[in-house]
């Protein structure tokens, strides 16, 4: 593959991923919420890490009342590269996200229990855990849980 095609190649999937979401924005604009729900869908297979599409897609499933593709949305973002605690949010929000079209399930205790993993959203999430019934939570998750909450400052 000569250099210049390897350029070419490089930029395809962030053009790709532009372009997808800037149609989903125009079927937005004019009032098509399942096509720019699609579009964005499909900027997010194109461009599994792209935080842009993944919260375009969350923002339109909220609205469509998709509760699956809002739940994939959370869960790419939570995988996300963003720091600062962003994809620990986005875990607990997939999780309370889980808790509410599962009514409970382990999938949404392991959402929460990565959540733990920052300060800024452990505390959210040990309540969570804690609240969750038994059968969707595990001995090792409500101990970490118990045990942020003992150490979380007034």
């Amino acid at each position: 593959m000569s250099s210049r095609s390897r350029a070419s190649a490089s930029l395809d999937s962030p053009l790709v991923e532009r372009t997808l979401l800037l149609a989903g924005v125009t079927a937005e604009r004019d009032g098509n919420l399942g096509a720019a729900q699609e579009a964005y869908e499909e900027a997010l297979r194109q461009s599994p890490q792209s935080a842009s599409a993944a919260l375009a897609l969350a923002d339109a499933s909220r609205r469509t009342g998709d509760a699956h593709a809002l739940l994939r949305a959370y869960e790419h973002l939570a995988e996300c590269p963003l720091g600062g605690g962003v994809p620990e949010l986005f875990s607990l929000l997939r999780g309370d996200a889980l808790g509410f079209a599962n009514g409970g399930s382990p999938l949404g205790s392991a959402a929460y229990e990565r959540a733990l993993d920052h300060p800024t959203t452990s505390t959210a999430a040990a309540v969570a855990l804690l609240a969750m019934p038994k059968r969707a939570t595990n001995d090792e998750q409500c101990s970490i849980a118990e045990e942020v909450l003992g150490d979380a400052k007034p």
